[in-house]
């Protein structure tokens, strides 16, 4: 006991001499961060974001916030950093994200949605859908959106589209939306959102 007592005493004495005197300075100093997301200037290819649109034009975050990809809330994944908005696709689900770093340039993020299965996102009164936008289900929706989606299914792309793709079931009734995303790779199927 004595062993580990003098141990832990030397591992406090050195993290004192570098000015750490908490656990949270010690995540800190490790590049740790006890928020969920860090929001930080340097945003790498595969990062993952806690940002999406709230509104036509509106991100829900100024600055860029990387999280894991795994953790909720990681709405979108940079597929590219660069500095022109030219360089990044832009259909349903990519769209390019712009922000000023600390040395005052201008910074382009690529970004492709990342959907689950139950999230909702805007929808237009002519059927069409914000597909980079995540609202909270039943919340309120800004104009011009009229309504909103429930993601029901997130399926590898068909070759053609065909009737019944986002069936649930056999016989399914349900009447779906669907969308191809990321470069017709993937489709979404989703429903109007009923309370």
């Amino acid at each position: 006991m004595s062993i580990w007592l003098g141990a832990a005493t030397s591992a406090l004495a050195l993290l004192a001499f570098f000015g750490i005197e908490n656990f949270e300075q010690l995540k800190q100093a490790l590049g740790e961060d006890s928020a969920p997301g860090r929001q930080q200037q340097t945003v790498n290819t595969g990062d993952c974001l806690h940002n999406w649109m709230i509104g036509k034009g509106t991100w829900a975050a100024k600055k860029p916030v990387v999280v894991a990809c795994g953790t909720e809330g990681a709405a979108v994944q940079v597929s590219r950093v660069s500095d022109t908005a030219g360089d990044c696709p832009t259909d349903g689900a990519r769209h390019h994200f712009s922000y000023t770093s600390d040395e005052g340039e201008n910074v382009v993020l690529c970004l492709t949605r990342r959907f689950e299965v139950g999230q909702c996102f805007l929808a237009l009164p002519d059927g069409g859908a914000q597909l980079m936008s995540w609202v909270e289900c039943g919340g309120g929706v800004p104009a011009p959106y009229s309504h909103t989606y429930i993601v029901t299914g997130l399926y590898a792309a068909p070759a053609r589209h065909t009737p019944g793709e986002c069936d649930r079931s056999r016989n399914d009734s349900t009447r779906y939306s669907s969308w191809f995303i990321d470069d017709k790779s993937a489709l979404v199927c989703a429903v109007v959102y009923d309370d």
